[in-house]
């Protein structure tokens, strides 16, 4: 929390208004510039691919576990090696 006074806030707003930075504030103005902000949040690369492939995984996962657990192999373990996953390669669907 901020320790401010009512005094020393009373001065800051006052040194606000009489600095305006709003008014200097506009943003990207190049059409370049719009197009870069427009991607701040953007978390892209092959984190997405990586993800989209753990979920798919995790999904054929319980598939198999309920199928087997359907069939009544109860005692077998199913595991899942995801070492030769290329995300790049990966459908995106």
């Amino acid at each position: 929390m901020s320790n401010w006074t009512p005094e020393r806030r009373a001065r800051q707003a006052a040194l606000i208004r009489a600095l305006q930075p709003w008014r200097r504030s506009t943003g990207p103005r190049t059409a370049e510039g719009k197009a870069k902000v427009a991607r701040n949040a953007y978390r892209g690369g092959e984190r997405v691919a990586v993800d989209a492939a753990a979920r798919v995984l995790r999904e054929h996962l319980q598939e198999i576990q309920a199928l087997q657990k359907k069939l009544g192999h109860r005692n077998r373990k199913v595991t899942l090696v995801a070492s030769n996953i290329n995300p790049t390669n990966m459908d995106k669907s």
